[in-house]
């Protein structure tokens, strides 16, 4: 009986070790982050902070990326003239969301983008609402459901493309 206790202690002492770990690890390679994705930054490991005041100017694209990415893993390998196109369309109001994925849950990614947005978008709203269509890959999906879930009256989720999203449901 003993025995017993002594591993169910060392298995609870070692997760949370890991826990620990990982959340170490995935706030140096993938914090919580929102960033430019524009034809020149796309492959790059880090864009610059986006322009709230030109967001506020139109529908705004947004990539969310999956399990273990980044946008640069996920998404920098699209062609660079069909993202020039996207930049058109949007005049340049382009951006994604990084993020951890194993020491996060979807809902606590989505609250940081929502406060990313109540603390540098909606005060430049003046009252309007910023609408935005997402693209979203794996794990990104369930991310983006939650922050269509959490929007405040500002921020509107016009439109979601899920690849590859488990939206039946998933262990991660």
């Amino acid at each position: 009986r003993s025995r017993s206790v002594a591993i169910r202690a060392a298995s609870t002492l070692a997760h949370a070790g890991v826990r620990t770990l990982t959340a170490a690890a995935e706030s140096r390679l993938r914090p919580h982050r929102v960033r430019t994705f524009t034809p020149d930054d796309a492959r790059q490991p880090s864009g610059t902070a986006p322009d709230a005041t030109s967001l506020a100017g139109g529908p705004v694209v947004l990539f969310v990326h999956g399990t273990l990415g980044r946008t640069d893993h996920s998404f920098g390998s699209f062609d660079r003239e069909w993202l020039r196109s996207v930049h058109e369309r949007y005049h340049g109001r382009v951006i994604a969301f990084d993020h951890p994925t194993l020491s996060t849950s979807p809902a606590e990614n989505a609250a940081a983008f929502v406060a990313w947005f109540v603390e540098h978008v909606e005060p430049v709203l003046d009252g309007r609402v910023l609408e935005i269509d997402v693209v979203a890959h794996s794990r990104g999906g369930l991310v983006a459901r939650e922050i269509a879930e959490l929007a405040p009256p500002g921020l509107a989720i016009r439109s979601i493309v899920f690849v590859a999203t488990p939206n039946g449901g998933t262990p991660l």
